[in-house]
């Protein structure tokens, strides 16, 4: 990936590249700042169980599945 990303920025454009990296890490942080207050208010710290949760036996597993793809 770290091989890739330099051929990335100048296949996209330096400038677009930048700001997309940019917005896809402030949706990032924004996303891990509400699963911390969910598992804060919850006071379940694991995603499969968070996911259960929120959207019930489904969820769990797209959670799971999701976890294991990364």
């Amino acid at each position: 990936m770290l091989l890739i990303l330099p051929k990335s920025f100048q296949n996209g454009g330096y400038g677009v590249s930048s700001i997309a990296l940019i917005c896809s890490s402030i949706v990032t942080t924004f996303c891990v700042l509400k699963l911390i207050e969910a598992a804060e208010k919850t006071g379940i710290m694991n995603y499969s169980k968070l996911g259960r949760l929120a959207f019930g036996r489904g969820g769990k597993v797209a959670i799971e599945v999701m976890v294991a793809l990364t």
